[in-house]
């Protein structure tokens, strides 16, 4: 009866002793995990906190891991099985990673579509044709300073005809001045240009040009030229061509009307530029040179756009003859403020 006692007492003491001895061979940090995980687990009626639990500290420990699984069966007697599968299978627990919040949709603005550019229709071919010509018509006033200070009335009209490989540019300009009821100044003149195009920025021209001023130095001028062009620069609102040829000029001085031939040859530029939408500035400038006199000339525009077909033009012009008749200016100057109709 005594050694009964003592045997069972034996058996209740060493128990828990041996509980206690199982347990501290795991590291105090993997002791605390388990529990924390399987109280948890208590808590939400689940075991996948000790699964995971079980899982880090196998693979830390995995000399181990048998102390560790008989730690989380001692802990979770009900759910050995589960927590020896997820270490089997040394993967975390689908449910044991908490799934993302959704996040509440972040609306990006839609840039605004850019208005469709409106298709450039083919350039007709042929030489000429009644189809494609554009021009514009000016009316307005001018400020003349030279061989005469005045005001008139001017008048001019140019023409453009752009085919596929031939060009057709027309131009006319009337002046006239009317002071104390009589006439003052009379200007005129006209131009053609006939361009045939080799590339879309090389090609060969010919220009015939027409002057006649009654009370200038030179009553009438003709001059013909032949050469080749070239758009030496093109941007989307930008251009420059620059042309040069020989040119034969035919003058007639207002002194002693008695023509006089001259052959040399003809430098000339055109510079666009649209500035905006409704503003843009024309540059055009032209040499004649000679063995008898150079004549240069320039004139600069700027041009605002009022409707759709109607700008203001204010345009200053200067012309310099370096051998001119005895008692005429060298240099003559004229602006002028005119309204353009364009069609």
């Amino acid at each position: 009866m005594q050694r009964g006692l003592a045997f069972l007492a034996a058996i209740q003491f060493m128990a828990p002793v041996a509980a206690m001895a199982q347990e501290a061979k795991l590291p105090d940090g993997v002791a605390v995990m388990l529990r924390k995980a399987a109280d948890r687990d208590i808590q939400e009626n689940t075991s996948r906190y000790l699964e995971t639990a079980v899982v880090i500290a196998a693979d830390g420990y995995p000399n181990l891991r048998g102390e560790i699984l008989a730690e989380a069966g001692r802990l979770a007697p009900g759910r050995t099985g589960a927590v020896t599968a997820a270490v089997a299978n040394r993967q975390m627990p689908a449910s044991a990673t908490p799934a993302p919040e959704p996040q509440a949709a972040v609306s990006v603005p839609t840039p605004p579509t850019p208005p469709a550019k409106k298709p450039v229709p083919p350039k007709p071919s042929g030489f000429a044709g009644f189809d494609n010509w554009t021009g514009n018509v000016e009316l307005g006033a001018s400020l003349n300073s030279g061989n005469i200070s005045s005001q008139s009335i001017v008048a001019a009209l140019s023409l453009l005809n752009d085919r596929h490989k031939w060009r057709h540019k027309l131009g006319a300009s009337f002046g006239l001045l009317r002071t104390s009821g009589t006439t003052t100044k009379e200007q005129a003149a006209a131009k053609y240009q006939l361009d045939y195009k080799w590339s879309d920025r090389l090609y060969n021209f010919g220009l015939v040009e027409y002057e006649r001023d009654k009370y200038g130095a030179f009553r009438e001028r003709f001059l013909e030229s032949i050469g080749v062009g070239y758009r030496a620069l093109e941007g989307e609102t930008y251009s420059l061509d620059i042309e040069a040829g020989a040119a034969v000029r035919q003058s007639t001085p207002t002194a002693t009307m008695i023509s006089q031939t001259e052959y040399g040859g003809r430098l000339n530029t055109v510079f666009n530029w649209d500035v905006s939408d409704t503003f843009s500035i024309i540059n055009t400038g032209s040499v004649f040179l000679s063995d008898r006199r150079t004549s240069l000339e320039d004139t600069v525009a700027f041009k605002t756009k009022i409707t759709e077909t109607i700008s203001g033009k204010l345009s200053f012009n200067v012309k310099h003859d370096t051998d001119v008749p005895l008692g005429n200016a060298k240099t003559s100057t004229e602006t002028k403020a005119t309204l353009l109709y364009s069609f």
